[in-house]
């Protein structure tokens, strides 16, 4: 999984879900942003809840 996650960061992609055997067992998942060391930790709900309104902002933004 290392792999994985050193690509998306090479290829600048901008947000990256992690979803490893401790988000699993936990029932979370780990957000790491482009150019940002902190990795944010929440769960499946919690992150919903983000996406949606970080969607709903940028739309609004557009007019």
């Amino acid at each position: 999984m290392g792999k994985k996650i050193r690509n998306s960061s090479k290829q600048k992609i901008p947000n990256s879900l992690i979803i490893g055997e401790r988000e699993q067992t936990d029932g979370t998942v780990t957000l790491r942003r482009f150019g940002r060391e902190e990795q944010i930790t929440m769960t499946i709900q919690e992150f919903e809840i983000w996406i949606l309104e970080k969607i709903k902002n940028r739309s609004n933004n557009k007019n």
